[in-house]
Formats: C-alpha cells, structure tokens, sequence
C-alpha cells in the first residue's frame, strides 16, 4: 500500500488547511468591517472639523454687517453711515453690494453706483430681518456665477426696540468655495456643502460650476431634516444607492442652517494595503502548512519505517 504512504503529507496538509482557511476567511472578513467602521468615524470626524472651518471662514470673511452693530455706525450720521458701509463693501473681497433701507423696505443707500432705488419689502431675507435681531441669511443661486449669500441685520439703537434701518449685502460664494477646494480634494469618496434644504452651494466633483439646482443624495437630505428637527449636530451611518451600500457622515456648520457631508461606496473604504497583507500572510501559511506536512511525512518514514524494518528483520 505505497500509496498510503505517498498521500500522508497531502492528507496531513490538507486537514490543517481547512480550519487554518476558514480561520483566514473570518480574518478577512474581520479586517473589512473594522476598515468600514474606521472609514466611517474618520469620515465623520472630517465632516465635522471641515464644518467648523466652514464656521470660521463665513465669521472671518463674510460677516461684512458686523460694523453696523457698533455704536458709532448706529450714532453715526447718514453720511457717515454711507461711508462706513462703503468701506465696508471696498476692504472685503467677497461684496457685490451693501445696501441700506428703512424699516418699510425702501432703499436709502446702496454700495453699487447709479443703482436705481430697490424695494425690499418682499424680500423674505427682508421680511425675516426686520423681526429678529440677529443676521439672517438666504443662498440664491446663478447659471453664471458662484452662488451668492444674501444677509439681512436690523439695525436696532437698543435691545427690543423696532429696527431703524435695515442693512442688506449680497456676498459671492466664490471665495468659501476657493478656500474649501483644498478639503474637498482629500476627500476619497464625494463631498458637498449644503443648504438647509440639501441644494448643493459647492461640492468636491465641482458640479454646481455648471449645473445649478443640484441636490444632496435623497438619502442625506431625508436624515439631514431629520437632524434639525431633533437638535441633533452631526450623523455618520449607510444608506443604500441603486443597490450598493454607501458610507455617509454629516454635520451642521455651527451658526448655520447649513451641512457638509461626505459619501463614499462601501467597497472604497476598505484598506486593501491591510487587506493584501492579510492574504499574503495567509499564502505564507498555507506553504508552511505544506512545508512541515511534508516533513511530518519524512519524519514518520524515517521513525516508523526504521521501526518497521527492525521488527521484520528479527
């Protein structure tokens, strides 16, 4: 029965080969969650500090009505008024026009020469203004150009009393979106700033430079109003697209009604420089598992076939 003898490290390897893969294909499979769930606190986590510094830049650059909450703009003169405004929209680089108007709406001043006078009285950025004492805030958006924020602040004497004037500025979006490209580019999947009702103001496939009307995923508009009625900041989670399974993480920009999220196919998120580890070393075992079958076998052959040998002979 030589036969027996030549499959003794096949067989051997064999059986310390099946358990040894069905330990691998758990290995596998461990490795590909754990790079999924990595992928997704890292993508919220992203989210989350890219909104921040969406934050800054809009406090930084685009809080261009802050000089009419001094108490020298609000003491100051018309003229005076005029030319603070004026150097207002001259020192930042994002203004299109500051405007400034009675409580009614009229226009009394506007930055952009030989203008003719506006009513904004059924301006809904306008109309909001005139009741809060706070900035609000409205992104209107071009076929042409970037989109434009349009803000409107009441200028009030003292808390609680009716605004005197109402101030208006219409800034372009262009810079927030030069300033963001560098974060949006590291991003491996898509990546977008949003509007509370999930129309895209700049995303990392720089779509919105040449379609306008462009929408979150159905799937992240659903949890991002979900999110404001609930209070809630920031989400990271899975969502399925035609099919496939798809990573997503969201966050509020603080101060805002606005969200950045951040999307990416589930097959992506996988580290596949640990994964291609991971089956070389299981490569590596399967040829030790058929290394030391085999010099299992040799040994068996020198120990029982000598042992053999000695019995037949006496």
């Amino acid at each position: 029965m030589n036969w027996k003898k030549y499959a003794f490290a096949p067989v051997l390897a064999a059986l310390f080969s099946v358990p040894f893969l069905i330990l691998s294909a758990h290995f596998l499979a461990t490795i590909e969650e754990i790079s999924k769930k990595d992928m997704l606190y890292y993508m919220d986590l992203r989210s989350s500090l890219t909104a921040a510094k969406i934050s800054g830049i809009l406090s930084s650059k685009y809080d261009v009505l802050k000089v009419i909450r001094e108490q020298k703009f609000i003491n100051a003169s018309m003229e005076e008024k005029k030319k603070i405004l004026s150097a207002a929209a001259a020192a930042s680089g994002v203004v299109k026009e500051i405007s400034l108007s009675d409580p009614s709406g009229k226009e009394i001043f506007s930055t952009v020469k030989k203008k003719n006078p506006e009513d904004y009285s059924s301006h809904p950025v306008f109309k909001n203004a005139r009741y809060e004492d706070v900035s609000i805030g409205a992104v209107t958006y071009s076929a042409d150009e970037p989109p434009m924020l349009s803000i409107a602040e009441p200028v009030i004497k003292n808390k609680g009393e009716k605004p005197v004037y109402v101030a208006m500025a219409r800034l372009s979006l262009g810079e927030l979106n030069r300033l963001l490209a560098p974060a949006l580019e590291k991003t491996p999947g898509s990546a977008a700033l949003v509007d509370w009702g999930g129309q895209i103001i700049c995303d990392s496939s720089y779509d919105y430079l040449f379609s306008t009307g462009l929408y979150a995923p159905q799937p992240v508009v659903e949890t991002i109003k979900k999110l404001a009625g609930q209070g809630v900041d920031s989400y990271k989670g899975y969502f399925y697209d035609k099919g496939e399974k798809k990573l997503f993480a969201v966050s509020r920009v603080p101060s805002t009604a606005w969200w950045f999220y951040e999307v990416l196919d589930e097959s992506g998120s996988v580290d596949y420089y640990l994964y291609r580890w991971a089956k070389k070393t299981i490569y590596i075992g399967l040829v030790l598992i058929a290394v030391f079958s085999f010099l299992a076998y040799l040994l068996a052959v020198k120990w029982l076939g000598g042992h053999g040998h000695g019995k037949n002979s006496a």
